[in-house]
């Protein structure tokens, strides 16, 4: 994948890679988490934000920047701190997730992504998202083996996006969608309405 932009062979649209932040300094930590904060225009008190400091603080502990002989003892106290996120807040966002710029969790609970998956700048979720991959090497959806999201990109409550797909720039996905294909840049991916079998 490009440093810039995913894409395919034969497509005519690009997803924005997520923008990258200073690892190489504690400053840098707190420049990208104020940058984040600000984006939210909310409490540090609030799990989203908390969940997302976390993934970033394992950022900086795995990256160059960090003393080497502390990094272990780091990496030790940072996994209890995932494990808070995940089992108290309910956010399970692995530590290989590539996450852009002012991502915004507004709701806790029943979020999971999935190791592999690139996800841009801007991005909104909403609570019970999944975006998981798929293992299914014969098919042609599996090219990147998790879903790989463009910028200002917002996941309705309850959506699943699987496999290798690719969600474009300034997408929509809708509540209790369920993904499987490509959503091109500013489309929205909705799921069924309701149905009225019978009035009491």
């Amino acid at each position: 994948m490009a440093e810039d932009a995913a894409t395919r062979e034969g497509d005519q649209w690009t997803i924005s890679a997520p923008t990258a932040w200073d690892t190489s300094c504690f400053a840098g930590l707190v420049a990208v988490l104020r940058e984040d904060r600000e984006a939210t225009s909310a409490s540090l008190h609030l799990p989203g934000f908390q969940a997302l400091a976390v993934h970033r603080i394992g950022e900086w502990i795995r990256s160059d920047g960090f003393p080497r002989l502390l990094r272990r003892p780091a990496a030790v106290l940072h996994r209890n701190m995932w494990g808070y996120v995940r089992n108290v807040l309910g956010f399970e966002i692995h530590k290989s997730v590539r996450l852009g710029r002012r991502v915004k969790f507004h709701h806790q609970h029943g979020v999971v992504i999935d190791a592999r998956c690139v996800i841009g700048d801007d991005c909104v979720f909403h609570h019970g998202v999944t975006l998981a991959g798929s293992h299914r090497v014969d098919s042609p959806t599996s090219l990147f083996q998790a879903p790989q999201v463009g910028s200002r990109v917002s996941f309705g409550a309850g959506c699943i996006v699987l496999g290798g797909v690719r969600i474009g720039d300034g997408a929509t996905i809708g509540p209790n969608a369920i993904v499987t294909t490509d959503v091109p840049p500013g489309a929205s991916a909705v799921a069924q309405p309701a149905r009225i079998l019978r009035i009491r």
